[in-house]
């Protein structure tokens, strides 16, 4: 889960990096995309989908 963090709220996020060759088409240099939950287990295996469904 090294690409998640958890806000002071406890809600999990998901953090992915646009790789440097497609910078120049893209606004933003990262997404970040909520999880929806507070549960790490539940957020490891939403950031596992959301991770395979970015790349």
């Amino acid at each position: 889960m090294r690409n998640t963090y958890q806000d002071k709220h406890g809600t999990f996020y998901l953090r992915l990096f646009v790789p440097k060759i497609l910078l120049p088409h893209v606004s933003k240099p990262k997404i970040v995309q909520s999880l929806r939950t507070k549960d790490r287990r539940q957020a490891y295996l939403r950031s596992m989908e959301a991770s395979l469904a970015f790349e």
